[in-house]
C-alpha cells in the first residue's frame, strides 16, 4: 500500500477536508433543482460524516497478487450524493451496444453467436483502469454526447473531484482518476470508455461480429 501512494495520483494533506465536504455539497445540493425530499436524504448532517478510508484487495489472477486500492467511502460527505448520481447516469451505460450487466449477461450474449473458424476472440484490459481515467474529459464526453441536466454534472464534479482518505493516520488526496469504493466510479468509467471504444472501432480496419464490455 506504501508503494501505491508514492503513485503521483496522491498527495499527501494536513487538514481534514471533511466538514468543509459538508458545507460544500450541502451547497451544492441545495443550489440544485432536486426534488426537496430527495435533497434531505442527500445532503451530509453536519459533522456526522466520516473520513474515507483506503484499503487494497489482492488480484490473486495476477503473479504477486498486486493490490487494487479501494477507498471505503460509506458515509463520507458524498456519498449519498454519488449513489444518486450514478442512478442518474447508469440508463445511459446501459444502452451502450457493448454494455454487459455481468456473467450471465454475457453468456446470453454469445449464446446467440454461430462462430466461424476463422473467427478471433479478442480481450482487451486497461491497467488500474478507474485511476487512469481523465475525470474532466469523461465528464466533459458525459455533457455532450449524453447531455444530463446541468446540475448532474456540477454534483458529478462535486463527488469525483474531491476525493481524499486516511491510510496509516495519514490522509491523502486523490488529484487523479476515479476513486474505486465511489459508487458513481464504474458509470463514469464506462461512458468514457465507451467513447473510446467508438472511436477505435470506426477507425479499425477490422469489423467485429459483436462487442462485450466489462467495466469492474
Amino acid at each position: 500500500m506504501t508503494k501505491l501512494l508514492e503513485d503521483p495520483a496522491y498527495k499527501k494533506i494536513v487538514r481534514d477536508p471533511t466538514t468543509y465536504l459538508e458545507k460544500t455539497s450541502k451547497t451544492a445540493i441545495n443550489n440544485s433543482p432536486i426534488d426537496d425530499e430527495i435533497k434531505r436524504h442527500l445532503i451530509p448532517k453536519q459533522k456526522s460524516s466520516k473520513c474515507p478510508k483506503l484499503y487494497g484487495l489482492p488480484k490473486v489472477q495476477k503473479e504477486g497478487a498486486p493490490l487494487r486500492p479501494i477507498v471505503s467511502s460509506v458515509g463520507s460527505p458524498v456519498h449519498q450524493l454519488a449513489k444518486h448520481v450514478a442512478h442518474v447516469l447508469q440508463p445511459h451505460a446501459e444502452k451502450v451496444d457493448s454494455y454487459v450487466r455481468n456473467a450471465d449477461h454475457l453468456i446470453d450474449i454469445l449464446k446467440t453467436q454461430t462462430v466461424s473458424p476463422d473467427d478471433i476472440l479478442v480481450s482487451f484490459d486497461v491497467t488500474s483502469l478507474f485511476t487512469q481515467v481523465p475525470t474532466g474529459e469523461a465528464l466533459e464526453i458525459i455533457k455532450k454526447k449524453y447531455k444530463p441536466e446541468e446540475h448532474i454534472i456540477t454534483l458529478a464534479e462535486q463527488c469525483i473531484k474531491n476525493t481524499y482518505f486516511i491510510y496509516n493516520d495519514q490522509r491523502y488526496r486523490q488529484i487523479e482518476g476515479a476513486p474505486m469504493g465511489s459508487p458513481l466510479s464504474p458509470v463514469v468509467a464506462n461512458l468514457f470508455m465507451e467513447e473510446i471504444e467508438t472511436e477505435a472501432i470506426a477507425t479499425s480496419h477490422l469489423q467485429h461480429k459483436t462487442l462485450a464490455e466489462v467495466c469492474r
